[in-house]
């Protein structure tokens, strides 16, 4: 549930009424495969950033994050 909850407040950090991208995410034992929409995923540099941080994050906990984008 931790994670789940550090993935929502990564995907909507910003203060805007907009809503956040429309994704998937699978869990497997200590494997998550997080879907987006490529669009989103190109016009949010930041976010993608961050993606990349919490895997390595994760990571450190035997958890693997993939990200894809559709």
């Amino acid at each position: 549930m931790t994670i789940l909850l550090r993935l929502a407040a990564l995907l909507h950090r910003g203060r805007v009424d907009t809503a956040p991208p429309s994704l998937k995410l699978r869990a497997k034992d200590f494997d998550l495969v997080l879907t987006l929409p490529a669009p989103w995923l190109e016009t949010h540099p930041l976010t993608r950033a961050d993606l990349a941080q919490e895997q390595d994050t994760l990571a450190a906990f035997g958890i693997k994050l993939s990200v894809r984008v559709e």
